[in-house]
């Protein structure tokens, strides 16, 4: 995450830098999130651009970095509203609470790639994070597709999956191996659920932490 605290005129450009798009000082509030960075070279000078995405994907561009200051913007609010479908999620888990913490972190996933989200759950979390349980929501190949063809609906699907993607954790976190849906009363739980207009749908993460002491 990156936010611009600049109140000049700085433009997210498209990708080969030949037209502008947006004007960050009008985004005070948003946070962007990096994709890629990108070496942009024009008369034997080059520059490293960052492709950035607004917190509700949809703005985007290309920016220099020198412009970003990295960090989730402390002028914007911290979503952690929720759809339907993660309601679902979150129903199969009885005596979690929903929190707004995890659930913010959980907010920001589609936009972080590989380690990328280990490193933002460590650093959003700090000593907490070694009590995080963390799994997909990503059922098999039948799975998938007999929810995205109509014949499961999502809630059995979720029963179906959450404890097969457990068991996909068993060679790293025995716990969740052995886990059941009431193995988690008390804890706190954020979920990420792919919209069923996407191409990941059926797909998702979980997050759950332990009470507050």
């Amino acid at each position: 995450p990156f936010y611009y605290a600049g109140k000049s005129s700085v433009y997210l450009w498209s990708k080969y830098h030949t037209t502008k798009l947006y004007n960050l000082k009008n985004y005070p509030k948003t946070t962007w999130y990096l994709s890629k960075s990108v070496q942009m070279k024009h008369n034997g000078k080059s520059a490293i651009y960052y492709a950035v995405t607004s917190g509700n994907g949809k703005t985007k561009g290309y920016v220099w970095r020198g412009y970003l200051t990295k960090g989730i913007n402390p002028l914007g609010s911290q979503k952690s509203t929720t759809t339907s479908l993660e309601k679902q999620v979150i129903s199969l888990f009885p005596g979690a609470i929903q929190d707004s913490q995890l659930q913010s972190i959980a907010n920001k996933i589609p936009y972080l790639v590989g380690d990328e989200q280990s490193d933002y759950y460590k650093e959003q979390l700090g000593t907490q994070y070694t009590n995080l349980k963390s799994f997909l929501l990503a059922g098999n190949t039948t799975m998938i597709n007999q929810l995205r063809n109509g014949n499961l609906a999502y809630k059995n699907y979720l029963k179906q999956s959450i404890p097969y993607s457990w068991q996909q954790r068993k060679p790293l976190d025995p716990f969740l191996s052995t886990a059941t849906f009431n193995s988690f009363n008390g804890w706190r739980i954020g979920v990420y659920a792919y919209p069923k207009s996407s191409n990941a749908y059926g797909n998702g993460v979980v997050l759950l932490l332990p009470a507050n002491n």
